[in-house]
């Protein structure tokens, strides 16, 4: 007969290998909860950093926004300095007039040129009307030098400059005193005297009126006109903003347009 102490005996034989696998469950439980504690760690750790991290790039962000705001400033305040400096630079030559097709020489003079001119469109000239007058290089080498003069009373070159009209066709050899000139067959010209930004700007425009055959073009006190014919609008210009407004003014001529900047 089976005693207590055996079926107690069998009972624990049978129950070692399970107390066994529990043992070692209960082991790769612990290492498993250890692992994921160590994952949660990371996990947190990471949240922070990029946390973090996206705190400093929207920081980046706003730094960024903040110094494009100040380029746009920047940018737009040294377009109005340099708009300012060429206003300046165009104000310094409201007295100056520029006279071409004619050679300047020791005889006759810049001055001695300015005055006989000056005689043949009835603006006569002392030397004292003349600051000064000298040659400036050509941009044309075909040409001869022209002649600056700049005049000591606006009111004289005012009307020195709206006179050039009676000049039409006339050539050196048709003035007293030019006539033995070297150049005596060229045509004479008066125009004022433009930075260089406002000639470029200039050369645009006319560009535009011999493409589109408009017939006048023409400067007063450094501010370029335009009109296509005797009784039509008048459009001024005085930078390359006033020129890309009026192409889109006039839609017709978009298929001629310019970028001189």
């Amino acid at each position: 007969m089976t005693t207590l102490q055996q079926v107690e005996d069998l009972i624990r034989k049978q129950l070692n290998p399970i107390n066994v696998k529990l043992d070692d469950l209960s082991k790769k439980y612990d290492e498993l909860q250890q692992a994921v504690k160590f994952i949660s760690d990371k996990y947190d750790g990471t949240m922070n950093e990029i946390k973090s991290t996206n705190t400093k790039i929207q920081a980046h962000n706003r730094d960024l926004t903040t110094i494009k705001q100040d380029l746009k400033i920047i940018d737009k305040r040294a377009i109005e300095s340099l708009d300012q400096v060429e206003e300046l630079a165009q104000y310094i030559r409201r007295d100056c007039l520029e006279i071409s097709g004619i050679k300047a020489t020791d005889e006759p003079s810049s001055e001695a040129i300015v005055q006989a001119i000056g005689a043949a469109i009835n603006t006569p000239l002392d030397y004292d009307d003349i600051s000064i007058a000298h040659p400036i290089p050509s941009h044309n080498p075909r040409q001869p030098p022209k002649i600056i003069v700049k005049f000591k009373h606006r009111k004289t070159r005012n009307k020195f400059y709206i006179n050039r009209r009676k000049l039409a066709g006339t050539k050196p050899k048709d003035i007293p005193g030019l006539d033995g000139s070297s150049t005596a067959d060229n045509k004479i010209f008066i125009s004022e005297s433009l930075t260089p930004k406002k000639r470029r700007l200039f050369g645009e425009i006319n560009k535009f009126k011999k493409h589109h055959k408009w017939k006048f073009i023409w400067t007063y006190n450094g501010r370029i006109y335009l009109k296509e014919k005797e009784n039509t609008k008048q459009y001024a210009f005085d930078n390359d903003d006033d020129l890309q407004e009026f192409y889109k003014a006039n839609e017709t001529y978009d298929d001629y347009s310019y970028s001189w900047r």
